[in-house]
């Protein structure tokens, strides 16, 4: 849904984007088996802190969307 907005408006926050993207999509996997999520309260520190820190890079990363997403005004 954001591909359309960044490819026109910020093309340079693809690549980032799409790493962090990835990076998230690899450690929530790995918590996911046999069709069932590892409950929060299981997971161990070090995968707690790796996903935090994969969100919080990829929100921090994504912060630029909002301003991206106001109507543009012609002169």
């Amino acid at each position: 849904m954001l591909r359309p907005l960044l490819t026109s408006r910020a093309p340079h926050l693809l690549p980032t984007v799409d790493a962090d993207i990835g990076r998230l999509r690899t450690l929530l996997d790995a918590q996911h088996r046999h069709g069932r999520w590892t409950p929060v309260d299981r997971l161990g520190r070090t995968a707690k802190d790796r996903i935090d820190g994969a969100t919080g890079r990829l929100l921090e990363d994504l912060s630029p969307v909002p301003d991206l997403l106001e109507i543009r005004k012609s002169a």
